[in-house]
């Protein structure tokens, strides 16, 4: 039985090469022929997903269009902001915004009530909108804020701001699992370049109380996309 191979330059005949050849060259063909079906089923893929999204942003910014006409039958001023992706955002209650005192995260008596005849107009919007969920964003000013007691830092500060705010909203009727609570930190740095020194007690005093503008709390609307009906793809 002959099966040796051919070594360079020699005349004797191998005949088991040309089965190997064989059979190297359906391998190369079959690797092609995986990879551009596996390239198509990829770029299919990602074109269903593509398409998926674009379907869920329509279908999100639809609902948030209807609770924006709600909100404007009660009076309540707003904005959509599509930008990453379509919400809802309050920034007043019942006309006016929550500011709150440095350093501090309790409500006025006048913003308390403020907040909690809010939370009892919208309400019934958001019993009869199952898919909007409530964020609430807290912040603080950028004054520096080290303490080795709560708040410890301007993120905690702020988060504090915001749950304060979500206590009167979940006693005025507000569902907690419809709220959620983020503290952002800090915002306006810029405006620390405008400081006077501390030792000018006036002029610090009327600079921090300009400061007001950024401790504040503000809301956002936004659908739970897992509770968002889209077609699947075929």
């Amino acid at each position: 039985m002959r099966s040796s191979w051919r070594r360079g330059g020699g005349d004797e005949d191998n005949p088991a090469w040309p089965g190997l050849s064989y059979i190297f060259a359906f391998g190369m063909v079959s690797m092609i022929l995986i990879g551009a079906l596996a390239n198509q089923s990829y770029k299919k893929s990602v074109h269903e997903a593509f398409g998926q999204g674009e379907i869920l942003r329509t279908k999100t910014r639809e609902s948030l269009d209807g609770v924006q006409d709600q909100l404007g039958k009660l009076d309540i001023h707003s904005g959509v902001i599509d930008d990453p992706w379509p919400h809802i955002v309050v920034e007043t209650f019942k006309g006016k915004p929550v500011y709150f005192d440095s350093l501090k995260y309790d409500l006025g008596v006048v913003d308390r009530e403020n907040v909690r005849n809010f939370a009892v107009e919208i309400a019934p919007l958001l019993a009869a909108q199952p898919m909007v969920e409530l964020v609430i964003n807290g912040t603080a000013d950028p004054q520096p804020l080290v303490s080795p007691q709560p708040p410890r830092d301007n993120v905690e500060l702020s988060a504090l701001r915001a749950a304060t705010v979500a206590a009167v909203l979940r006693g005025a009727g507000i569902s907690a699992e419809r709220i959620f609570v983020q503290g952002l930190g800090e915002v306006g740095k810029s405006s620390m370049r405008d400081a006077p020194p501390r030792e000018n007690t006036e002029a610090w005093s009327n600079f921090v109380e300009g400061l007001k503008q950024y401790r504040k709390v503000y809301l956002e609307l936004r659908v739970d996309l897992s509770k968002v009906k889209i077609p699947l793809p075929r």
